[in-house]
């Protein structure tokens, strides 16, 4: 039995769709169930629009207490009994045989923990000319290939199409609530946490390409003030994973520099990592930049200070 479960927040409309995909996967087959946690600023409104569609009436809904993405996984792992749960976001749909493709990988493959699938981008638009291969991690987009395998340190699998055995997900202390989606923020990496507290606990992780989802980008993040916020706070979650360092002072001083010299002589300062920038390449290199900024003040602000002092 696996669990799908969706967390959801003020987007009514895709959670129809989302669900829309789910039930047809549930109905006349193996036993499955669907889970949704409202996080929304207005639960019931959510419901009462999302029923509107008459989608809820197949799956189990729960208000989370309080506002946070981690919170809510933890407490729709709660909410099921399901020895595999599967999430998947609400803009987000499953290909047909989603469920079906994660339960068979995991049957197929022991000591395998965590599954999960490509993510494949549905652009609002063309997809921008600025938007290159660096930038699209950032956009959740994943593909590891078209062969089944188990994944390697250093490659990570997405939170909106992942599953994982309960009981393990359990005893690695669930999502870590301190990361992850909060209103206002763009941290991330819970999944990831969890998913190397698993590989180091002796746990095997999982890629299978036949377990797809296709995930709506919304048109607000396709610009480039939104990727470098988020570049930004995908350096602040970074930091707070469990044993990850600054890095050293040079090196990051060296890739500040490097992308600063590219620039014309009036935005080689702080200028320089806001500008829009058409270059897909330079684009990369600007939130190396940010990154490399964002590590030396949260790892290395005593540094950062002399440095400046001494400018």
């Amino acid at each position: 039995m696996i669990a799908a479960i969706i967390c959801t927040r003020d987007r009514p409309d895709r959670l129809a769709l989302c669900l829309a995909a789910l039930h047809a996967q549930t109905r006349n087959g193996p036993s499955r169930e669907i889970v949704v946690v409202d996080n929304s600023s207005d639960a019931p409104a959510s419901l009462s629009a999302s029923a509107a569609t008459g989608q809820p009436s197949q799956a189990r809904w729960i208000t989370a207490d309080r506002p946070g993405l981690s919170h809510a996984r933890n407490l729709g792992v709660a909410a099921t009994s399901a020895p595999l749960v599967a999430f998947i976001d609400d803009d987000a749909i499953a290909d047909p045989h989603w469920l079906a493709a994660l339960e068979a990988d995991f049957a197929t493959a022991p000591g395998v923990a965590v599954v999960g699938g490509p993510v494949m981008p549905v652009w609002p638009a063309a997809r921008p000319q600025w938007l290159g291969p660096w930038a699209e991690g950032f956009f959740s987009v994943v593909d590891r290939g078209p062969v089944a395998r188990d994944l390697g340190a250093g490659e990570w699998l997405a939170g909106t199409n992942i599953a994982f055995r309960r009981d393990a997900l359990l005893a690695a202390g669930g999502f870590d609530e301190a990361l992850g989606r909060h209103p206002g923020t763009l941290l991330g990496n819970e999944e990831i946490a969890l998913t190397e507290r698993l590989r180091r606990a002796g746990h095997r992780i999982r890629y299978t390409p036949r377990a797809r989802v296709r995930h709506a980008i919304a048109p607000e993040r396709l610009n480039r003030s939104w990727l470098r916020r988020r570049v930004a706070w995908q350096a602040v979650s970074d930091l707070l994973l469990a044993g990850e360092e600054a890095g050293s002072v040079p090196a990051l001083w060296q890739t500040i520099a490097d992308f600063l010299l590219t620039m014309p002589p009036e935005c080689r300062n702080l200028v320089g990592l806001t500008r829009d920038l058409d270059d897909p390449a330079r684009v990369g290199a600007q939130g190396e930049a940010i990154a490399a900024l964002i590590r030396l003040l949260a790892g290395h602000g005593d540094s950062l200070e002399r440095a400046l002092l001494a400018a």
